[in-house]
């Protein structure tokens, strides 16, 4: 299943198959698909990591034309204030009635 965008939606496709067997990631993009307001989060005191995916994915969104906030409790360690994006992550939630919270 892969995402694609018709009448400014996103919508699941059925001809990418590569997820075809895969219930559990064919809702996870399908609720990723048709959410518009979306806040991405990962764990407290994360490691460099979380926070990469966690831009990475918001970054994503983002491009598909979707509202996103990435939340992390913890704030930023200032050894990554480098990192491109890592400026919008924000310690509280601003985004208001968020259709999808991804963790």
């Amino acid at each position: 299943m892969s995402l694609t965008t018709t009448s400014n939606h996103t919508t699941p496709s059925s001809t990418d198959l590569r997820f075809k067997e895969s219930s559990a990631m064919s809702e996870v993009l399908g609720a990723l698909a048709v959410a518009q307001k979306i806040v991405v989060t990962s764990h407290s005191n994360p490691d460099p990591d979380a926070y990469a995916s966690s831009m990475a994915l918001a970054h994503g969104l983002k491009k598909l034309g979707k509202a996103v906030e990435c939340v992390n409790q913890s704030g930023v360690i200032p050894q990554l204030a480098y990192l491109p994006l890592i400026a919008s992550i924000v310690q509280r939630p601003t985004l208001s009635n968020p259709d999808l919270v991804v963790v």
